[in-house]
Formats: C-alpha cells, structure tokens, sequence
C-alpha cells in the first residue's frame, strides 16, 4: 500500500513536472500588445485576427486597444485614457497608427500636423515601457486614391500614389524614432501590383475587408515573432486559396525582408565593443536650468522636455561632440515628473525626470 502510493506520488509529481515546463516555454512565446490606433484597427478586429493566428502557431498575444474613429496621432498625444494605458506599463509591444491620410501629407504639413505628435506618443510609451518595441502600423491608401485632396496634392490621385507616400513616412518615424514599423501598407501594395481581383478594400474603399484585415495579421505576427507563418489559421470568410496567397505576401514582404523594417537598438543587439560605448545622459535640476550632461552622443540632436501628458515645455538643439553638458532653461511654473527626450539621427533616448 505505502509502494502504490509512492509510485501514485511519483506519477503525479512527473506530471506536473511535465506541465510545469510546458506552461514556463508557453508563457514564454505570450506577448502584451497594445493597440493605439482608429477604426483600421477596430474594423475586422484585427487584434483578435492577430491573437487567433498567433495561437495556430502555438503563441498567445494578450491585447488591449483603443482605437476611436478617426483619431490623429495629435488626439492619442493628449488623451487621458491613452496616456493611462501606456502608463500602466509591462507591455511587449504597443501599435501606434494614425489617421488614414495624415501620413501621407505633404511635407510641410507632415511636419507640423503628424511628426511631433507621433514623437510624442512614441516618447511616452518608451519611457512607460522601457523594454517594449514601439510598432508603426504602416497603413494603405484608399482604392481609388482621395479624390477630394487629389486636385491639391497628386500623390493622392492613386491607391499607389497614396500607398508610397504612406509607406516613406511611417518609415521615416521609425527610423527617426529608433522605432519599429508593421509594412501592412507595403504588403497591400505588394498583393495588388501582383492580383488586383483578390479585394483587399472594404466596399467603402478606404477600410479593409476581412482579407485585408488578415494581411494585416499575417504582417504583425511576422514582425512580432520574426518568423514564417506555418499551417495557418484563417477566418471562415477568407478562402484558403486566398489565405495562402496572402501568407505568401506577407512572407515575401515582412519575413524575408525584415531588416527593413526594424530600427530598435537594444544591448542585447549591440555588438560587445559597441556596448562599452553606449550612448546616454543624465540630467539634474539647478535652479531654473535642467543640466544635461550626454555621454557618446555626436551631432546635432534636438532636446526635448514633456509633461507625462505630452505637452512640450521647452525645447533645444545642440551639436554635440559625445560627452557634452547642455543647460535647457525651464519656462513657466511646471512642478512635477517630465520626460527628457534626445533624439538625432542615430539616437532616440526618453527618461524621467521630477521637476521640483
């Protein structure tokens, strides 16, 4: 009787030894991500399009979203229930994606309207998440191209003119921002040039239709994972032939070409030299000046100081020569934690910093 019990005990601990392992190696392939996007995100669903593909690979993505019509980059920057997602931190990956035409603005406007507020929710969610991967979500243009701003700017004239434009500036933020990038829009304009019958656009020409949304998905799960989608699943409305064709452009354009698309500089990455030379700074408040003092930082970088809610106290730009100290004067009466952020061409650094 005692014999049985032990080989029982046994049995059991083997078991749960077995689950153990199992539940660690399947708690390794979860990912958090937040979706910060509008209705290209909400149509469809595409977080959960994403979560039931990443589970027919034998991954689990748990998401949240918010993901209000129309939302700008300029709404998200200063909206209380986006900054309070971000701040709730311990995210994997957080989507940024703007509004279907501001990306593709011509480039005065671009820079007035679009950048600096997507450099502010960029900002915010590093400094919430320090080891998150921030992830651009390369949008489309529409079918026919935006016939009302067509006679203003010709880029808009066509689903490719639009689509090109789209693409070199979610690219340009990326690479600016030492950010990642979803190429969703290159994919469509990959899928089209090779098979205009297979409908990527809802009936609206603008929104996706479910196989546009799983192009999508398809495009996601492949720069989440940095791996092909095997023996896939698909929604019930996507036809198989269809979703092979797809996965196939997802591959060709997001797999095989994934350096293209990733800008995030991580230690782990670096190579061990490059690692004894990493660039930083420090920061400390005397008075009304905050002293910035940098450390492997060279050429002309642009300083910047925000409020948690994203709102620009002061501004500077310096050309540095590596380990340099910067005094930035505070204006106004601001008490509090803010954001430092350093950006130049090769360096995009935000800490926190408290403001007494």
């Amino acid at each position: 009787m005692v014999n049985r019990r032990k080989k029982n005990f046994v049995f059991v601990f083997f078991v749960l030894l077995l689950l153990g392992t199992n539940l660690e190696s399947y708690s390794q392939e979860t990912k958090r991500v937040l979706f910060i996007g509008n209705s290209y995100t909400h149509t469809n669903d595409l977080p959960n399009v994403l979560s039931d593909l990443a589970e027919s690979q034998g991954k689990s993505i748990e998401h949240d979203s918010y993901t209000p019509g129309g939302a700008w980059f300029s709404n998200h920057s200063t909206n209380s229930t986006v900054i309070s997602k971000l701040q709730q931190g311990n995210w994997d990956i957080i989507v940024l994606q703007g509004q279907s035409q501001e990306v593709a603005f011509p480039d005065g406007q671009f820079n007035m309207q679009v950048y600096p507020y997507a450099k502010t929710l960029d900002s915010l969610a590093k400094v919430n998440n320090p080891e998150a991967r921030v992830l651009f979500y390369m949008t489309w243009g529409y079918r026919y191209g935006d016939p009302m701003n067509c006679p203003y700017y010709e880029p808009f004239c066509t689903f490719e003119g639009m689509g090109e434009r789209l693409k070199s500036n979610y690219l340009r933020m990326a690479r600016d921002f030492h950010s990642d990038v979803s190429p969703v829009g290159a994919a469509w304009l990959e899928s089209i040039s090779r098979d205009s019958t297979i409908v990527l656009h809802s009936s609206d020409n603008s929104h996706p239709s479910m196989n546009g949304t799983y192009l999508a998905a398809c495009c996601f799960y492949e720069m989440i994972y940095k791996e092909p989608i095997e023996n896939p699943w698909r929604p019930s409305s996507v036809s198989e032939q269809v979703a092979s064709y797809l996965i196939n452009i997802a591959n060709h354009v997001v797999y095989q070409n994934y350096d293209s698309w990733t800008f995030t500089q991580t230690n782990s990455e670096l190579d061990t030299p490059l690692q004894k030379t990493e660039s930083d700074f420090i920061a400390m408040q005397r008075g009304n000046t905050i002293v910035v003092k940098t450390k492997n930082i060279i050429g002309k970088t642009n300083f910047e100081l925000l409020t948690p809610e994203g709102k620009i106290l002061t501004t500077i730009e310096r050309s540095l020569r590596g380990n340099d100290e910067v005094e930035m004067n505070l204006q106004g009466d601001y008490k509090g934690v803010c954001i430092l952020r350093l950006t130049n061409e090769n360096v995009g650094i935000s800490k926190k910093l408290i403001i007494m």
